[in-house]
């Protein structure tokens, strides 16, 4: 999953032609680099060897094998309090399971400290491991937070340059309507400033915003796809539709996706048909030919009077109208005309003697 985060985005620009004008050297390519809450000493010999590779470790599983190996002259190895039963002295390698199942093991933090004791009955620490359980959603939350917290305290940096002198600008097309699109485009210009990426923002009529697309002229453009009921995404993806005038605006070109876009045209099957647009948005999603920002929310309002009225599978605006026939207003049961409570009764009488 693909995701804002200005310090992985400086990362994967390191190495690139355009640098920070005198300020290479604060960019550093291992910002991407996790590293544990408690980092341990570099100089630190490391004897837990598993999960992980002995660092700190998150995971959904609710038994986990801990490794590692001890020095020479070991009598004997604990993790924790608990002694390893199974430890043969003088065995360089041993092994722990935790597990939810053996209580060692539960949600959230567990802290696994391994010591040992030699011959002479001396107990030293060696080394620790902090294994955190839980669910996947708990830690893209976290992490989630974690990057959000890191592009809120990230700062501007100067724009680019490449060895020629030439600055980062890209021109960025943005028609008139909808005025959201302008929006967008303020808050992309914001954020890429602290990659050091200039933005320059073309709003343009609809006339020319459709030439500029047509003739292909821009870095980045804003644009919205409708793909309505049936999910066809031929024009916009197909390698044909990349030329001058095609709505590819990408120029993205992969023969699996033509082919997929191929099929998915002349199948009648549901669900085969689903199958080949997972397909399909799978590649898309490791080829990248556009950032799909959003999708938009359309509110409008009813009056509490209209009964029947159904917006279920709306491809456009208009669509909410599609079933106005079936909508009718509130109903009220009245008496008609020369009747009243007492001919009522009258009626209900002659029902029982039928």
């Amino acid at each position: 999953m693909y995701q804002y985060s200005t310090s992985k985005a400086n990362g994967a620009l390191f190495d690139t032609e355009w640098q920070i004008p005198n300020k290479t050297a604060e960019v550093k390519k291992d910002e991407t680099a996790e590293k544990p809450a408690d980092d341990k000493a570099s100089d630190s010999p490391k004897y837990i060897t598993g999960p992980n590779g002995g660092d700190d470790w998150q995971t959904t599983d609710t038994k986990v094998t801990i490794t590692g190996t001890v020095p020479a002259k070991t009598k004997s190895v604990f993790i924790n309090d608990y002694e390893l039963k199974k430890y043969v002295p003088g065995d360089p390698g041993w092994s722990y399971v935790a597990s939810f199942d053996f209580g060692n093991l539960k949600k959230g933090k567990n802290i696994f400290e391994v010591s040992t004791v030699n011959f002479d009955g001396e107990k030293k620490s060696l080394d620790s491991i902090t294994i955190t359980q839980g669910t996947s959603d708990e830690f893209n939350d976290n992490e989630n937070n974690k990057v959000a917290a890191e592009n809120e305290k990230a700062s501007d940096l100067p724009i680019r340059k490449n060895k020629s002198g030439d600055s980062l600008i890209l021109n960025i097309a943005v028609p008139e309507q909808p005025a959201s699109y302008s929006q967008i485009a303020s808050i992309l210009k914001e954020q890429w400033k602290k990659i050091g990426v200039g933005v320059k923002i073309n709003i343009l009529p609809n006339d020319a915003f459709q030439e500029a697309i047509s003739k292909r002229n821009y870095d980045l453009l804003i644009f919205g796809q409708n793909l309505v009921y049936n999910l066809d995404a031929y024009p916009y993806w197909h390698s044909s539709q990349a030329k001058e005038g095609g709505y590819n605006l990408s120029q993205f070109k992969n023969f699996a996706v033509d082919s997929l876009l191929e099929k998915a045209r002349i199948e009648n099957d549901d669900e085969a048909r689903k199958k080949i647009l997972n397909s399909i948005q799978e590649i898309m999603s490791k080829e990248v030919p556009a950032i799909f920002l959003y999708t938009p929310t359309y509110h409008f309002a009813l009056s509490v009077k209209m009964q029947n009225a159904n917006f279920d599978n709306l491809a456009t605006i208009s669509d909410r109208f599609t079933r106005i026939s079936e909508w009718y207003a509130r109903l009220e049961r009245r008496l008609s005309a020369n009747t009243n409570v007492f001919t009522f009764f009258g009626w209900l009488i002659k029902q029982f003697k039928l």
